[in-house]
């Protein structure tokens, strides 16, 4: 039974986890919650949720009066108090078992629905970096107090005094031109959103691995992400052919607005390609837990 993700085996990461004290909690931890080992950096682990590739958490081991320690670090997990965010995020104790029992009694790990709720933070972003584009569509009221006096009169039948108070039908007209421009403007919006994301679209996510995790998603009438296309950790977009030509002409057309290309895929950007009927949407400091998404219909790699 293999303790590292599928697709990122290596004699070498094997060895590693051979070798180290933090075999044990890596066994324990796999053994109750399936997360499997992506990759070692300076004696800690990362482990993933196998099923997607999401990093879930740390883990790696100290010494401490010749006793060692195991640790679990997680964003998912923040003690009230701590020194700092990492002192929040992490658990330790001497005795594995009550390292275990912590992680369970306070339902530590997350399942997949947690972290697919996590991620789907950015994609909401993605979806209000959309409506933004449109423009602002709230109708506020700029009309001189006396015009609208003299119009509240007017449509209550209470006659005006024509002394005091005019009616410019010329700014009226202006102001009922513009609601109406409004009303199109947010109706276009409304349906633009609603192709975009009540239909299936891609998520394209690169992490600080240099990492691609890539599905599908669809918006539901309740205003959830459900998960179409199972998420799955790749190295490169060599099994999503479909998706190929669209990325590259992202990459293209970002080239000249960016230099930072997260696994030379994705730009560190937040933005609506409109041309290329694309969103890039980040919303954490880039890491290992959190990404940039790329967004697009699957409509649009259907060619």
């Amino acid at each position: 039974m293999s303790l590292i993700l599928q697709g990122f085996e290596s004699d070498a990461l094997v060895e590693q986890i051979n070798n180290s004290p933090s075999k044990r909690i890596i066994q324990e931890i796999h053994f109750k919650y399936g997360l499997k080992v992506l990759n070692e950096d300076k004696g800690a682990f990362l482990m993933c949720e196998p099923s997607t590739g999401f990093a879930v958490a740390k883990v790696w081991t100290t010494t401490e009066d010749n006793e060692t320690v195991y640790n679990y670090r997680s964003p998912y997990y923040a003690k009230e108090r701590g020194r700092s965010t990492a002192d929040r995020e992490t658990i330790h104790s001497k005795k594995l078992s009550t390292l275990m029992g912590t992680l369970k009694r306070q339902e530590v790990v997350p399942n997949v629905e947690r972290l697919v709720k996590y991620h789907s933070e950015c994609w909401y972003r993605g979806k209000s970096i959309m409506e933004t584009h449109f423009g602002r569509t709230d109708k506020r009221v700029d009309i001189d107090a006396d015009v609208l006096h003299a119009l509240l009169q007017k449509v209550l039948g209470v006659s005006p005094d024509t002394n005091t108070y005019q009616i410019d039908t010329n700014i009226c007209q202006q102001i009922l031109d513009k609601y109406n421009g409004l009303d199109k403007m947010n109706e276009e919006k409304q349906r633009e959103v609603k192709r975009f994301f009540w239909n299936e679209f891609w998520c394209v996510g690169a992490d600080s691995n240099d990492h691609l995790v890539v599905g599908s998603a669809k918006l539901d009438t309740h205003g959830n992400f459900n998960v179409v296309k199972p998420f799955k950790r790749v190295r490169n977009l060599d099994e999503y052919e479909d998706l190929k030509p669209i990325m590259l002409m992202m990459k293209v057309h970002m080239q000249d607005k960016t230099d930072k290309f997260i696994a030379n895929t994705i730009p560190q950007h937040s933005g609506f390609l409109n041309d290329l009927d694309m969103i890039t949407s980040y919303c954490q400091m880039m890491d290992s837990y959190n990404f940039v998404w790329a967004l697009t219909p699957c409509s649009n790699t259907q060619y």
